[in-house]
């Protein structure tokens, strides 16, 4: 069965990013070795369904990794303050 670029490149993007972003610390290094292990194994399923629940592995592993927090901005808040501002002058 051949491999799906989008997986095994999405993983490693993935990866890239939350190792960027220092996220990744020693806790997380067995979690990414599975993960590569795993995407590794995807060109040897042997059918659709192989294919598949390694997939899902791979989906369900990456979801133990951290997640990025998510910030809220105050850039619009602000950009209306000045437009009110601006409006007052």
């Amino acid at each position: 069965m051949t491999t799906s670029p989008t997986i095994a490149d999405d993983t490693a993007r993935f990866i890239k990013f939350l190792e960027d972003a220092d996220l990744i610390t020693d806790e997380h290094a067995l979690t990414v070795s599975l993960l590569t292990q795993l995407v590794e194994q995807l060109p040897t399923a042997a059918n659709a369904t192989q294919f598949a629940a390694l997939s899902k592995e791979i989906r369900a592993t990456m979801e133990a990794l951290p997640k990025p927090e998510v910030r809220q901005s105050d850039e619009v808040q602000d950009f209306f303050d000045e437009l009110t501002e601006l409006g007052d002058v």
